[in-house]
């Protein structure tokens, strides 16, 4: 399986006279040095929190993987969230639904040590649907004890329609996208049921209430039409997106004057009496995702967001 995305490759790694990782991604040890997109961030994390699936998009070169990995990732850490980073990989034999639970157990190996282990065959809806033992739904818990809300976050989605250029590829896919659907609409597969309605003490292992898991898709803003033409599998594809735009001049200046302050490059700007872009997050206490038991974070406005009912 492919990485979320290539890391800068050995000794390039950022500090404070090196702050700009090139033509690299940011990595999400590198938050300290991302800057500019205050505003996106807080309004991603504002979306993940609040709906089971949404989408972020945006042409090519904007940053989407920086403002994931290096923006959103530390935000959800904070907040008892767990990211998962997954980058479906087309060309390989293993089916994409194992790629994510590949992907999920990776993730969980120093975050949360104790998650559960995949079995053989199991489909995403039954595995997230999983009941922990003495619980009443899917439990992931954190090293300090803190319940987790996993989130799936797929990177350059439009793979998905890019590199299925075969029969077989495109087989691939409409079976992932049947799981996929129905793990973030809760619709129990149709193979699952039979088995559920064949043996009665098989339902006891599963919880029918949504599953505490969120996901993100990100992709080329040029691929947007071919979602689209998920909706017939999975509604939610158009009722909550998030289009990231060019930085400002407002926003590049704050990248520019922020990471040269303290680097060899020293940065000299009158600033606009208009404010910076920031987040309205900004000094208040980290919080919990639902399903963590713990309050929500505030909704805060958004501008370049948008939900409609389905």
């Amino acid at each position: 399986m492919n990485p979320a995305a290539p890391d800068p490759p050995s000794g390039t790694a950022l500090d404070a006279q090196h702050p700009w990782p090139g033509l690299w991604s940011y990595a999400e040890e590198n938050e300290p040095w991302f800057r500019g997109r205050d505003r996106e961030r807080a309004e991603l994390l504002a979306l993940v929190q609040r709906e089971p699936l949404c989408v972020l998009f945006g042409v090519s070169g904007l940053g989407k993987t920086s403002l994931l990995r290096a923006g959103l990732f530390p935000e959800l850490r904070r907040r008892d969230a767990l990211p998962v980073p997954i980058r479906l990989d087309l060309a390989s034999a293993v089916p994409l639904a194992d790629q994510v639970l590949a992907a999920f157990t990776e993730a969980t190996r120093l975050h949360a040590p104790s998650a559960p282990v995949p079995r053989e065959g199991e489909t995403l809806w039954e595995f997230f649907h999983r009941r922990a033992p003495d619980a009443a739904d899917f439990v992931l818990w954190s090293p300090e004890n803190s319940r987790l809300t996993p989130v799936l976050v797929f990177d350059q989605f439009e793979e998905i329609f890019t590199h299925a250029t075969d029969p077989a590829a495109r087989a691939r896919v409409r079976e992932f996208i049947g799981q996929f659907a129905a793990l973030v609409q809760n619709v129990t597969p149709p193979a699952v049921r039979e088995r559920l309605e064949a043996d009665a003490a098989l339902r006891g292992a599963f919880s029918f209430e949504p599953a505490p898991v969120r996901v993100l898709l990100s992709l080329r803003e040029d691929f947007v039409a071919e979602l689209e033409g998920l909706r017939t599998h999975l509604r939610a594809v158009a009722t909550c997106r998030l289009r990231l735009l060019p930085l400002s001049g407002l926003q590049a200046l704050d990248v520019v004057e922020k990471n040269g302050r303290n680097s060899s490059t020293r940065v000299s700007a009158r600033r606009s009496s208009a404010p910076s872009p920031r987040s309205s997050a900004a000094g208040t206490s980290p919080r919990s995702l639902p399903g963590s038991r713990s309050p929500s974070w505030p909704l805060i406005p958004r501008s370049s967001a948008s939900c409609s009912a389905s």
